[in-house]
């Protein structure tokens, strides 16, 4: 009698020496021993094209996935490359999770779409020793469902799982009779994730007074780095991609009818990383396009004081010319050969343009390092840190702070279409997600209200 052995599959995540996220699909007998395990390694990188570097996809064999591939490099110039990356790093998870599972990315049922959401989340999927499997919010989930979704509309591929739930449920966007009101466009799929009530959780923005303990600090250990990039992002509104890729050049004076103000000018280059990219402004992909129109018109000016302009030129001549914390005279050589090879920028105007924020070893300031150094100011101010996926960018709750300063501490708080104008949102949905009231603050107006509403009438 010939005695066939059940062997159980399930699939778990871990990392490469190099720190490449990877999925394993393994194997096991019946006594629950790996016997077979198969390594699926899938990225997105970027790659020298015709019109300069541009992102592809890559399965685990190291071969480019030509039909998503075309698809995000033909959005080049109707996307920016952040949304375009989010976008290919969605179709990766896809492609990637139907080769693990055999199934074919153009015949996907309603239940391979739903294994797919679960994989997503990371549900089913078991970690490698001394690891964590990584899990995924539902409204990250519905995003990345988005961006696939127009992915199949592009080639007219018709999912089952992709579906409209019925028609009825789509609102078309319409304006009364008396032209005021306008009703979003909503549309429901049969595969959505739902995002369960979330409980309360710390404020996302930083209180005036929590900042002047963190400024206290920044103050006592004379980091004036920390002290500009606080102000420019607390006191402008500045997010902290647009404060890192600040260079020499973004820095001007200009005067007008005897006036004289003094700007920052936010645009994007090529030489920019990431974590230094400008929000909604044109990303060039080629050095000649710095003489093009359509990237001369893209930037965005921010009038600062003149007090907070001479600060930063400041900042700027001393960590150049008088750096700190350098005991040797290799530390300092290592310093100045790290300034003139990895600050340099892109030059338009000038013949030298350096970025202004640097970190210690003289390399330019990475979002990274920005966030481990608020966080420890955050730690010694007493400030409670935020939870979740917040808990990694510590630096947009100055952002925060900013919208919620001018919108509800300050003795006359702006308007929500003025605010939408100084955060640069071009729609007032964003706005709305930046007020925050903290407990304590929302129990202040109402005691506040109640009051007045008692002594105008005395029953209340």
């Amino acid at each position: 009698m010939l005695i066939t052995k059940k062997m159980s599959i399930f699939i778990t995540e871990g990392r490469l020496p190099n720190g490449c996220k990877v999925y394993f699909k393994c194997k096991t007998d019946d006594a629950g021993i790996v016997v077979e395990k198969q390594i699926y390694h899938c990225e997105v990188k970027q790659i020298p094209t015709s019109h300069g570097r541009d992102l592809a996809i890559f399965d685990s064999t190291g071969r480019i996935r030509v039909r998503p591939t075309v698809y995000i490099q033909e959005l080049r110039a109707n996307k920016p490359i952040t949304t375009r990356r989010q976008m290919a790093v969605a179709l990766n998870f896809l492609y990637m999770f139907c080769d693990i599972y055999n199934v074919d990315p153009e015949n996907m049922s309603g239940d391979d779409v739903q294994r797919f959401m679960q994989f997503l989340m990371g549900t089913f999927i078991r970690p490698e020793p001394y690891m964590k499997v990584t899990h995924r919010s539902p409204h990250t989930v519905n995003v990345y469902l988005g961006y696939i979704r127009k992915y199949y509309d592009t080639y007219h591929i018709c999912m089952d799982g992709f579906k409209l739930q019925s028609t009825n449920a789509v609102k078309m966007p319409r304006l009364s009779d008396l032209g005021g009101s306008y009703t979003p466009s909503t549309k429901i799929y049969r595969t959505e994730a739902t995002d369960p009530k979330r409980k309360s959780r710390q404020p996302k923005h930083i209180r005036p007074f929590e900042l002047e303990k963190i400024v206290k600090l920044m103050e006592a250990k004379d980091d004036t780095c920390s002290l500009c990039l606080c102000i420019l992002m607390y006191g402008y509104g500045l997010r902290a991609g647009e404060a890192l890729g600040l260079t020499t050049e973004d820095m001007c004076v200009e005067e007008s009818n005897g006036v004289t103000s003094h700007k920052l000018i936010l645009r994007n280059r090529i030489s920019d990383n990431r974590d230094q990219y400008c929000k909604g402004l044109y990303h060039p992909k080629d050095s000649s396009e710095y003489q093009s129109r359509y990237w001369l018109d893209s930037f965005a000016y921010i009038t600062i004081a003149e007090r907070h302009y001479a600060l930063l030129e400041q900042y700027y001549f001393n960590s150049r010319y008088y750096p700190r914390g350098l005991k040797s005279q290799a530390q300092v050589e290592k310093y100045y050969k790290n300034l003139n090879t990895y600050t340099k920028a892109d030059a338009t105007e000038k013949k030298f343009n350096h970025y202004l924020f640097i970190c210690k070893n003289g390399k330019r300031l990475s979002l990274q390092t920005w966030n481990y150094t608020l966080k420890q100011y955050y730690t010694a101010a007493g400030v409670v840190p935020d939870r979740g996926r917040r808990y990694l960018n510590a630096s947009h709750r100055l952002r925060h702070g900013f919208a919620m300063w001018y919108a509800h501490y300050c003795s006359n708080p702006v308007t929500i279409i003025q605010l939408a104008k100084m955060l640069r949102h071009s729609s007032i949905t964003s706005t709305e997600k930046y007020y925050t009231m903290t407990p304590e603050d929302e129990l202040k107006i109402r005691t506040q209200h109640n009051l007045e509403l008692h002594e105008y009438i005395p029953y209340f």
